[in-house]
């Protein structure tokens, strides 16, 4: 029994990897990094689909050419080709590791407010840490044995798919029968209902 039910609780957890690795645009295992990271130093999940959703915006403007963002960007050593030429997972990391190296504070906070708006703030305890000690809660996870591989995401969808092919099959199943004998189980209640009119109405009259 524990068995099928840590199945179960995996395989959902499996497909919400899957599922919110694609959403911020990283590698099944980068997320899975990059979730504890961020839990680890105060944050949530929300914390980082929204600093994705912001970066993405902050890499449109530099290909419209915002010299604010351009600028922003420079000021953590990224040019903008650089910024460009990076896929969502990458420039997150570069980011995080740009802003760490800003050692004023104040500078940092004002930066990342440029780069990642709001979500800057929820996340200011990770960008006041320094590269090294990112790294050492990175490897620490991976000490852990708690990234879940591709293999098992991959075998965790297949598990969900099924399952939802098994709901559905279920539910053609019950439309089926309740289509057989919903009628007759109508017709059953209407003489029950008329029936017990009849003998409300006989008992009144005694």
């Amino acid at each position: 029994v524990a068995g099928i039910w840590s199945s179960f609780s995996a395989s959902a957890f499996g497909k919400e990897i899957y599922n919110t690795a694609q959403r911020v645009g990283m590698s099944t295992a980068k997320y899975q990094e990059w979730k504890y990271i961020i839990e680890q130093t105060g944050g949530d999940i929300t914390d980082l689909i929204g600093a994705q959703q912001t970066l993405t915006e902050a890499q449109l403007d530099v290909a419209e050419g915002s010299e604010d963002m351009i600028a922003a960007f420079k000021r953590i050593g990224l040019s903008a080709e650089e910024v460009m030429a990076m896929d969502r997972q990458e420039l997150f990391e570069k980011t995080i590791a740009g802003l760490q190296n800003i050692e004023n504070s104040t500078e940092r906070a004002a930066v990342g407010y440029r780069l990642l708006s709001e979500d800057a703030s929820t996340l200011a305890a990770l960008l006041g840490m320094s590269n090294e000690q990112t790294r050492e809660l990175a490897n620490n996870y991976q000490y852990l044995g708690a990234i879940m591989s591709e293999e098992l995401i991959g075998k965790s969808l297949q598990f969900q798919g099924a399952l939802a092919n098994l709901r559905g099959a279920f539910q053609g199943l019950t439309n089926t029968l309740a289509e057989i004998f919903l009628p007759a189980i109508t017709w059953v209640i209407n003489k029950l209902t008329q029936a017990m009119a009849i003998v409300n109405m006989f008992i009144r009259t005694l």
